[in-house]
């Protein structure tokens, strides 16, 4: 069998091998590949790893406020400030500038040549 990582779904069936996705055959083909293959003995290794990490990790308990406090966070910064609008226009004005500069300038060349011909 040669290299899967060479294909698109090669990735796609190294992953569902450490996730355990895998039918018997497709496993077997599978692990008699990575016995030959250092790049996706790496790979498998560690998604392998990320799926452990996965499964051994806890989740913070949520504080009894949270809800509270997140809609309450969402309401305060869903009201931009008129000069936060102003800030936020102007910055997308800086960064359309150059584009709107080389436009202009191109067309004054379109015309320039034309006006020339």
């Amino acid at each position: 069998m040669e290299c899967l990582l060479g294909n698109e779904e090669g990735a796609s069936l190294a992953i569902d091998y450490a996730a355990g996705r895998l039918d018997a055959r497709t496993t077997a083909a599978f692990e008699s590949h990575l016995r030959t293959c250092g790049k996706c003995q790496r790979l498998t290794a560690g998604q392998q790893a990320v799926w452990w990490t996965l499964d051994e990790w806890q989740a913070a308990p949520v504080s009894a406020e949270f809800d509270q406090r997140l809609l309450e966070r969402i309401a305060r910064d869903g009201q931009v400030r008129w000069w936060r609008r102003l800030v936020l226009v102007r910055w997308s004005w800086r960064r359309s500038l150059p584009v709107a500069a080389a436009c202009v300038i191109l067309v004054a060349a379109f015309l320039l040549k034309q006006l020339a011909s």
